[in-house]
Parts: structure tokens; C-alpha cells; sequence
């Protein structure tokens, strides 16, 4: 099912994001922006290099990595100069459904989720990929001593 994925990754032009922090977080980091992708294509990797601007003026970038492997999709982010491993994404077949009831991706969609959080000391990252009308939704949760955050990135294909 996460093969079925590839093809409309390599067509993502668009992104908006939203970060909200919960009552945990010392962050207070609640922004929402959009921004535009490019999408480069290496064999079994599908690599997004983003450029979007929050509501508050600030432009960020960002690059990604996703990795079609025959378990799954493994999200790779960059930092420290290398893209690192993050979280593998396989179909979610225990019913699991890490979203809010109203933002539950209904059952003719595709989601995937984390198969292990990743650790980042002090902070630990869970996350989701969904596919729903043609949007592609990663959502990331990152808790630990003063963050408690929910990311998402919305990506969609330019229409045509």
C-alpha cells in the first residue's frame, strides 16, 4: 500500500504547516505557514526541499527524505549535514489512530504510522503519514521536558 505513495510524491509542489503546542510545552511555538516544495527523485528515494514562511514573517527551509523500502517508508530528516533515520512508516493495521476523532483519516485513505519513536535526548518524536484527497499529511508529536508539540506538514500535488 505505501508504494502507491511514490508517484504522488514526486509530483508534490505544496505545503502549508501548522505547529501547536500543548499544555506541556515551555515552547509555545503555534504557527501556521505554507511555502512551496521541490521534489527530487534518486532511485528509491523521494527528496523534499522546502521553503515556506510562519505567520509571523519568519521564512524557514527544510529538507526531508523518504525512503521506499519493502517494510516501509522511512522518514529521514537533515540535520547535523546528513539526512539521519527517523521514523519507519508501515501501514497501520491495529487500528491506532494517534489523530483526534474529527481528524481521523477515513478508511478509503492510506495511513501509515511510526513503528518505534525516535529519541532525541531530551525529546522523543512519534509521527503519522496519511493520504486523503489528494493530501499527503506527516504529523509529528515531540514531547519531553519543555516541548509537547503536534506538527503537521500538509503537502499537495499541483492540479493538471
Amino acid at each position: 500500500m505505501h508504494h502507491a505513495l511514490f508517484p504522488l510524491m514526486t509530483r508534490i509542489t505544496r505545503l502549508e504547516f501548522r505547529a501547536e503546542s500543548g499544555p506541556g510545552s515551555r515552547m509555545q511555538w503555534n504557527h501556521r505557514g505554507s511555502g512551496h516544495v521541490q521534489v527530487t527523485v534518486n532511485g528509491p528515494d523521494v527528496f523534499f526541499q522546502e521553503a515556506f514562511t510562519l505567520d509571523n514573517g519568519l521564512s524557514c527551509q527544510d529538507r526531508k527524505c523518504w525512503h521506499f523500502a519493502e517494510e516501509g517508508i522511512i522518514f529521514r530528516h537533515f540535520r547535523e549535514q546528513r539526512f539521519q533515520d527517523i521514523l519507519l512508516l508501515m501501514p497501520d493495521v491495529s487500528g491506532f489512530a494517534p489523530a483526534p476523532q474529527e481528524d481521523a483519516t477515513p478508511p478509503n485513505g492510506i495511513h501509515l504510522v511510526a513503528q518505534a519513536p525516535y529519541s532525541c535526548p531530551p525529546d522523543r518524536y512519534d509521527g503519522s503519514l496519511s493520504l486523503h484527497d489528494g493530501t499527503l499529511e506527516l504529523r509529528l508529536r515531540i514531547t519531553g521536558a519543555r516541548k509537547d508539540e503536534d506538527i503537521r506538514y500538509r503537502y499537495r500535488a499541483d492540479p493538471g
